[in-house]
């Protein structure tokens, strides 16, 4: 790819309409998206949108590597016994959608093809609904609508970005 700094990307988009309940972040199995580097010192960009609702409760997730069994990328520090996540949200009525964007860089270390996962899950047991509203009430207002939800992986030469 010439003197650009992207060397490579995969994409997918979910429009299908989901939930989880529990209470701590589960995989997210739509969002589960393979990647192979082309260069075990390239820094990785993940980033996704998600489409969230849920009844007055916070959501808590982040990227997790499955093949190398670890959440990949910036993440909160250990404290006790409180759970460790890269975005939290809070969405506080049932009928709206909030639409949230983040990402974060992560370096592999290597060139397997790694199957990159989006864990999330809303505080309390309540459930996190993505792509639509938790209410599901029939009518064409905004609010009930559905959407679509994205996870992108970048590639970039480790000439080109410094991390610390």
């Amino acid at each position: 790819p010439g003197s650009g700094a992207i060397l490579k990307g995969a994409s997918l988009s979910v429009t299908a309409a989901e939930s989880s309940t529990g209470t701590t972040p589960s995989n997210l199995s739509s969002y589960d998206l393979a990647f192979q580097a082309t260069a075990s010192d390239s820094k990785l960009w993940l980033q996704a949108t998600l489409n969230i609702s849920n009844s007055d409760a916070t959501t808590l997730g982040y990227f997790y590597n499955s093949t190398a069994g670890e959440m990949a990328g910036a993440i909160g520090d250990a404290d006790g016994p409180k759970q460790r996540g890269m975005w939290r949200s809070l969405c506080t009525n049932n009928a709206f959608v909030m639409s949230m964007t983040y990402g974060t860089w992560y370096e592999p270390g290597n060139t397997t093809n790694n199957t990159y996962q989006i864990f999330g899950n809303a505080n309390a047991g309540t459930t996190m609904y993505i792509n639509r509203s938790g209410d599901t009430t029939d009518n064409d207002n905004i609010n009930y609508s559905r959407t679509a939800s994205v996870f992108t992986i970048l590639e970039f030469a480790a000439s080109v970005i410094t991390l610390s």
